[in-house]
């Protein structure tokens, strides 16, 4: 019994070691090169190192089988939530993109050669260990320069390009928070004006086209009416009608034969006729609305005594 139970425990020992021996070639291949750990989430209240981003890439990439377009996309994105919560602009998503993918292609060249201990390999990745838990800095050129960073802000950027990344964010801002929260308001108000104000436009425009309407049709009976007005986007058109009478042609020809011939002789225009004869028939007390004056019909009638 004694020895059946002993075998039986040197079998138990012997699962457990190889277990264990299974579990630690397990954990030493899930390990990244230089990385350690991959990372599946970006936490803590510092801005993205370099291992954090480069981490959470290969998560993407070896782990989730993305492509490396794939992966950086999904990685700036959520580094980029990291930054707004700082209140840091950021350069464009796709400049982003292209330095995490320099970076990955850096750290894959040096697993290619990880074998290698030439001086020159152990430098390079000696180099590279250094700057993981740098700062992964995607800040946009003038973000220490513009106006509309906060100044506490600038100096926590500065701050995590430090050796270790100094400081930390805080809670939210509230603040800020209040102002963000006010100028969207004023936004949505500013658009929501410019909205009627082009509804009001429009109803004016239509307004003033039946106006127009109307007064082409009254003033074939009543004469011409003009009609303007300052609230005509209500329909309440308040102004000044003016009215002009209708003026009958005259149907009395003044121009005779000798007429004729002595304005060709003097090379008197049609134009200046006009006024000759007019001037003419005040002084004779004429009334000059009942005459035909105008240059077509002087023109005319010179041109039919012409021809007799």
């Amino acid at each position: 019994m004694i020895d059946a139970n002993g075998a039986f425990i040197d079998t138990y020992l012997l699962i457990q070691l190889k277990m264990s021996s299974v579990a630690k070639a397990t954990r030493a291949q899930t390990k990244l090169y230089l990385l350690g750990d991959s990372v599946t989430e970006l936490r803590g209240g510092k801005l993205p190192s370099l291992r954090m981003a480069l981490g959470f890439f290969l998560h993407h990439h070896l782990e989730l089988k993305e492509t490396i377009r794939q992966s950086s996309a999904v990685t700036i994105t959520e580094i980029a939530k990291c930054w707004q919560k700082a209140t840091i602009p950021m350069r464009d998503h796709q400049n982003c993109q292209t330095k995490l993918e320099q970076t990955f292609e850096e750290w894959r060249l040096l697993k290619k050669n990880k074998a290698r201990t030439s001086p020159t390999q152990l430098a390079r990745e000696s180099d590279f260990v250094s700057r993981l838990e740098d700062l992964f800095d995607v800040a946009h050129a003038d973000a220490l320069t513009k106006t509309s960073v906060l100044q506490e802000d600038k100096d926590f950027l500065l701050a995590q390009r430090e050796k270790g990344r100094r400081g930390s964010m805080a809670g939210v801002d509230e603040t800020l928070a209040t102002k963000k929260k006010r100028a969207s308001k004023r936004k949505e108000e500013m658009l929501g004006r410019r909205q009627r104000m082009e509804q009001m436009k429009k109803l004016a425009a239509s307004t003033a086209e039946l106006i127009s309407s109307a007064s082409e049709d009254n003033s074939s009976e009543d004469g011409e009416k003009i009609e303007t007005g300052d609230n005509a986007s209500e329909g309440a058109v308040r102004g000044i009608t003016f009215q002009t009478p209708k003026r009958k042609r005259g149907r009395k020809t003044v121009v005779t034969p000798e007429l004729a011939a002595a304005l060709d002789r003097t090379k008197v225009s049609d134009r200046k006729a006009v006024f000759v004869i007019a001037e003419t028939a005040k002084s004779l007390g004429q009334n000059i609305d009942e005459l035909a004056l105008n240059r077509d019909s002087i023109r005319r009638h010179r041109v039919e005594h012409r021809a007799q």
